[in-house]
């Protein structure tokens, strides 16, 4: 009986160290794949923080414009209404 009990552990041993091994190399992979998608994720988030920079400071370009349209208009308005 002993011999059996003994080659049923071994056995099962060794089903358990194949199956360490197999979820190791699923994890690493996992961790391989994870760092990819970080990887990727933070280009994202660089190229969308820049693009947010570029179109604030694009708006606020318009503001002044804008505004230097506004007060052209109202200069000319002024002008017009002089010579009526």
């Amino acid at each position: 009986m002993d011999n059996l009990d003994f080659e049923e552990d071994e056995s099962i041993i060794q089903r358990l160290v194949l199956a360490k091994g197999i979820l190791q190399h699923k994890i690493e992979k996992e961790v391989r794949g994870n760092a990819e998608l970080h990887a990727s994720l933070e280009r994202i988030k660089y190229f969308l923080h820049k693009l947010r920079l570029e179109l604030e400071q694009e708006v606020l370009s318009l503001q002044e414009l804008s505004q230097a349209e506004k007060n052209l208009r109202v200069a000319l308005e002024v002008q017009n209404e002089k010579r009526t």
